[in-house]
């Protein structure tokens, strides 16, 4: 940046401080490379000869750095793990902050001229890994799923991200992983029949009774833990019976309203007046402890993981829900855009598509049942135009 406060220009590149407090001089040179424009400057003391001895040499450190092509103020990018860590200093990630430490300890120390075949190796010898879950105290042990070709584009998308930023900035020439392709996705197949749903919310009442209003509601309208799991009293509209989503709890970071479920008014009604959550857990309520205390739900994968498998429906995850509901207004005629509005999927998204989760005999009876009605319906014409 060019100095403002405290310091006055005194020629072209010169300025002087004009507060006495710091250097006393300082050299600014801007210059143009690689159609970008880029700033060298140098501060210090002395006089105002030693100033344009310093910006003469800077005139000369661009030149070198033109014709080199180097832009000021860079080191070059020699292992993948220098590539990842240059990406973090610049970009915030979020969540997926974890798949990049995977990223670094697996492939950190490859270097760059060797990165395009050992990612490539890497992602084929994951494809047949088993998951491993966490059982407490950093220990780990393998289940029967193997790593989904979900899992493995996220990884190869977020290490395209890296290393694309480091060729804009130009600290690597090129891209090493350009050249791999995705893997294909089978989108999930998910469908609950009456039957299993009975099991689960029985289930959820016996055992774990504190997440029954979320489990209800999310089959009922297509959402996410994250937008529902700490949601506030006033995000909820009793009047016009909607749920409010704030943007930044949304994936998307578009607000969204929810309609609330027409067999869930009561229980909307009657939150206790101490919760300021929508749905809660308490503690307390005891002899020892009469006093009762409201939490929001937090983390409830162990309550999940108990009530799924009570239900005999251990493959089941919570995010399944979503589908079975997006599913359900869809079989009902709900319009897609309507749906689309509601589940927080952008205009135009192929979202529906993927949620799409009924199963082959709900597809039939569902045609049968519209050609019927459309027969009916030509009929009814006839006998009137008759």
């Amino acid at each position: 940046m060019r100095p403002s406060d405290g310091w006055k220009r005194v020629e072209e590149g010169i300025y002087r401080n004009c507060d006495g407090t710091g250097p006393k001089w300082r050299a600014v040179h801007w210059y143009s490379i690689t159609n970008k424009t880029a700033v060298l400057q140098k501060t210090g003391t002395g006089s105002q000869s030693k100033a344009k001895k310093a910006l003469a040499e800077l005139r000369l450190k661009a030149e070198q750095l033109r014709t080199s092509s180097l832009k000021p103020y860079t080191t070059e990018i020699s292992t993948f793990g220098e590539a990842i860590d240059y990406y973090l200093a610049r970009k915030n990630p979020g969540r997926s902050r974890t798949l990049f430490a995977r990223l670094k300890s697996e492939m950190g120390r490859v270097r760059i001229a060797e990165l395009g075949e050992r990612f490539e190796r890497w992602l084929l010898c994951m494809r047949d890994e088993k998951v491993h879950v966490h059982i407490g105290r950093g220990k780990t042990r393998p289940t029967e799923r193997v790593v989904s070709p979900a899992t493995l584009n996220r990884l190869l998308a977020w290490a395209n991200a890296a290393l694309n930023l480091c060729v804009r900035n130009g600290v690597l020439p090129s891209n090493p992983l350009k050249h791999i392709r995705r893997q294909r996705e089978t989108p999930r197949h998910v469908a609950l029949s009456p039957t299993e749903e009975m099991r689960l919310l029985n289930a959820v009442d016996r055992h774990e009774p504190h997440i029954g209003p979320l489990v209800r509601f999310s089959l009922a309208i297509p959402s996410r833990v994250a937008e529902l799991v700490d949601a506030r009293r006033d995000q909820l509209d009793l009047v016009n019976r909607v749920l409010f989503i704030p943007a930044h709890k949304t994936k998307g970071r578009r607000a969204t309203t929810k309609p609330l479920p027409e067999h869930m008014l009561e229980y909307f009604q009657n939150i206790p007046a101490g919760s300021p959550w929508v749905f809660y857990r308490t503690t307390g309520g005891t002899p020892r402890n009469p006093e009762v205390s409201y939490h929001p739900l937090g983390n409830f994968k162990k309550s999940w993981a108990k009530v799924t498998m009570e239900a005999q429906l251990s493959g089941l995850r919570f995010h399944d829900l979503r589908h079975v509901a997006a599913s359900r207004l869809l079989a009902a005629g709900v319009p897609e855009l309507a749906i689309a509005a509601v589940a927080g999927w952008a205009p135009g998204s192929n979202m529906l598509s993927r949620y799409w989760g009924e199963t082959p005999e709900r597809v039939l009876a569902l045609v049968r049942a519209n050609t019927k009605a459309k027969h009916l319906g030509h009929e009814l014409r006839l006998a009137e135009n008759a």
